[in-house]
């Protein structure tokens, strides 16, 4: 029975001195130890294939591709962080309510939707929220008109606000009765 034979495929690597020269001396190093191999008796040595890899294209490809996602990354990350800025100024926006009337207790009422109340008047006065179910009040004392104060009241209860002028309540939800 006839032996088969195999061609084979030999791979070789060049190093820092074959960089821009051709064939040198490591090639043929490598080439020469590598052809006792080739030439076992099911190996054939006409057709086999030398494979030669520049790994300093290779580091070099690999260099330009972390680049390449650095300045993504430089991008993505401001880029993000802008519209998570503009997304947050719109939902605080469509959540600010200027409760407005001569009247001191306001006809609305208004469900924080974090669990914190930023309040603002335009006029001196003290600022009562009043829970609707219990009847419980919360209170700043005295608010400066221009000047902000910020309550802590739970999230998810409607609450009635007393207070003179215009005042300024964010983020919260809000009902009219």
């Amino acid at each position: 029975m006839k032996q088969q034979i195999y061609n084979t495929a030999l791979y070789l690597r060049l190093s820092r001195d074959d960089e821009l020269q051709g064939e040198s001396s490591s090639i043929t190093t490598q080439r020469s130890m590598l052809r006792p191999y080739v030439k076992e008796p099911h190996l054939s040595i006409e057709g086999t294939k030398w494979i030669i890899e520049n790994i300093f294209f290779l580091t070099r490809r690999c260099a330009a591709m972390k680049n390449r996602w650095k300045r993504v990354v430089g991008i993505a990350i401001p880029l993000a962080i802008i519209i998570v800025g503009i997304s947050y100024n719109s939902y605080i926006r469509v959540h600010t309510f200027t409760l407005s009337g001569n009247e001191t207790v306001k006809s609305e009422q208004i469900q924080p939707v974090n669990g914190r109340v930023k309040v603002n008047g335009t006029v001196d006065t003290e600022v009562r929220f009043t829970d609707v179910e219990t009847g419980k009040t919360y209170e700043i004392d005295y608010i400066t008109s221009g000047v902000s104060e910020t309550l802590h009241l739970e999230r998810g209860k409607w609450y009635e606000v007393e207070g003179a002028g215009e005042l300024i309540v964010r983020p919260v939800n809000i009902r009219i009765e």
